[in-house]
Parts: structure tokens; sequence; C-alpha cells
């Protein structure tokens, strides 16, 4: 559990969707229908259904579409707010950091990819992440270049080796990670 009584999970989803060209037309990639639904609606279900009670929005590209169709999360039986990063888009750790800097973060929280849905426990990975006693949890999956490009080396227990852009790797960050308030104080602002 956080300092706020409740299990969070902060959602980025402020990206462009350059990826998908036309495919997205004026929808950012969350609210993409998937089998009749907008995908926000499916991951949002899922994140009630593992326990999570309070959501933070990173929002950016076509953001007031997401507010508009989530809006305070009732819907889900969640807690959602939001952090807009406006068109100054920041990355990552940018938008962790300014999530950070409004005081929109739990002590720990999920850091999950507004176009992620993943076929993992909640409760087993908060259970490592705690057990652990790190500021951070990456999830990794074995992928051997399969899906996507690899992009870490994982000995059993840690990421040892991680990099988007260069090295011979057989796993690939799953999308979901755990980490520390304090952990961001250090992503430069």
């Amino acid at each position: 559990m956080s300092d706020r009584g409740s299990t969070q999970c902060v959602i980025l989803a402020g990206g462009v969707a350059s990826r998908l060209g036309a495919q997205a037309g004026d929808l950012p990639k969350t609210l993409l229908p998937v089998a009749g639904r907008p995908f926000a609606d499916r991951q949002l279900t899922w994140l009630a259904q593992q326990g999570v009670d309070d959501v933070v929005y990173c929002i950016g590209y076509r953001g007031d579409q997401i507010r508009d169709y989530v809006d305070a999360g009732a819907k889900w039986g969640l807690s959602v707010t939001y952090v807009d990063e406006g068109s100054n888009l920041r990355g990552t750790g940018g938008a962790l950091r300014l999530a950070h800097d409004d005081g929109a973060l739990a002590e720990w929280f999920a850091v999950l990819y507004g176009d992620s849905y993943l076929r993992v426990e909640l409760p087993c990975v908060f259970a490592a992440f705690r057990r652990t006693g790190l500021q951070a949890l990456m999830t990794v999956l074995r992928n051997e270049g399969r899906w996507d490009r690899s992009n870490a080396d994982f000995d059993g227990e840690r990421v040892t080796r991680y990099s988007k852009t260069e090295g011979d790797f057989e796993w690939i960050d799953y999308g979901l990670s755990v980490l520390t308030r304090d952990a961001v104080r250090h992503i430069p602002p």
C-alpha cells in the first residue's frame, strides 16, 4: 500500500502515436478501439480487477480526449487524476518527474504505458517489489528479438544491463515497473 492507503498506477499516455500514422486518426493511442471498446476501458477495468484504486494519467498529445473519456474514473471504481505535459512532451522520465513535482505520486507506484495490456498478476509484482527493498523494479520478458528489439539482460534476479539502442539482448522491458517517489526525485526536471 502507498502512503495514501491505496495502490497507485501511473499511466503514461502522452505520446503522439507516430508509429500508427493514419490508423490512429484523431485519437490518442489509449482511446483506439479494441474489439469495439476504447483500449483505456480495457486497461482501467484490468487495473481495478488487480487491486489498483488510484490512477495518475500523464497526458500530452490529445490529452483532453483522454480526460473527457476517463473523467474522474468512477466508471471503473477508480480515483483518477491527471498530469498534463501539454505540447512539451518530456518522455517517460520527464513525465514521471512532472508528476513528482506536481505532488501526484504515492510513496510507491506502478508505471504502465497507456497502450500496454499485460498478462501479469499485479499483487505478485508488488510483493516482489517490496521484498527487494530497492527503489525500482522492472518487469522483463524473454523475447529473444521475436516481437520487438530485446533491450535488457536479466540474471534471474536483476536487470544487469538495459539499452534501447545497442546490445545483443534476450529480454525485453515488459512495460511495467514499480518505483518509489524518491527514485523519481533523482530524475532531472
